[in-house]
């Protein structure tokens, strides 16, 4: 029985790793690893951890995406934390009340 959930295990561990949740490599990043975290409502990304910066993705909707890190910024609803999300290679800042972040992000 241990045999055959360590294989399982190990199997699902492998199929994450194909799918990229292990981690990046992207110029000018020091840390290049990452974590799954969801989108929780549809969302934009910008450039900056502020809405007054450029927007880089439009209409994120609700599911699994990349996280980088996190960075304090502009406060919206008392909450000055904006995560640092990676959809097909472009990076930008969704503010925190619109994620459920991956467990130990660490900050930018």
């Amino acid at each position: 029985m241990r045999k055959v959930a360590a294989i399982i295990i190990l199997s699902a561990a492998t199929a994450l790793g194909a799918i990229g949740i292990g981690g990046t490599a992207t110029a000018g990043s020091v840390d290049t690893s990452s974590h799954v975290g969801w989108i929780k409502r549809t969302t934009t990304s910008y450039q900056d951890p502020t809405n007054r910066s450029r927007p880089v993705h439009y209409g994120l909707q609700p599911g699994p995406i990349r996280m980088i890190c996190f960075a304090e910024g502009q406060q919206i609803d008392n909450n000055p934390y904006w995560i640092l999300v990676d959809k097909d290679g472009t990076r930008g800042f969704v503010n925190r009340d619109s994620t459920a972040p991956a467990e130990d992000l660490r900050h930018c």
